[in-house]
């Protein structure tokens, strides 16, 4: 083996080594930002009141709250970190799906 090959070996070795670090880190990212996500949804939810009854008694009351407003808020910000939870956990799947399959490729190598 020559010089200029093994440096090219060392050098894709790096590269390969680099990448399974920042995609471990971004992997770890996405998790902590599903759970903190999730958390901050499940708050909004239950501080906008959880789920209404849908009645007529209901609906008189939400509509002459002083606090209609804030609960829409919570509902929409509820909703909104729902989806983002819901993705972050996407992604953190094919994070894991391209871990196991980069252990996989460096066992069998």
């Amino acid at each position: 083996m020559d010089f200029i090959s093994m440096m090219k070996q060392t050098a894709e070795s790096v590269i390969r080594g680099g990448g399974l670090i920042v995609n471990v880190a971004l992997l770890g990212a996405f998790m902590l930002g599903a759970l903190f996500s999730y958390d901050a949804a499940i708050f909004r939810f239950e501080r906008a009141g959880g789920l209404p009854d849908v009645s007529v008694s209901y609906l008189l009351e939400l509509a002459s709250s002083p606090d209609i407003l804030a609960r829409g808020v919570d509902y929409l910000l509820a909703w909104l970190f729902a989806c983002a939870c819901v993705g972050l956990t996407w992604m953190s799947i094919l994070g894991a799906r391209w871990f196991y399959h980069a252990c996989l490729r460096t066992v069998l190598s």
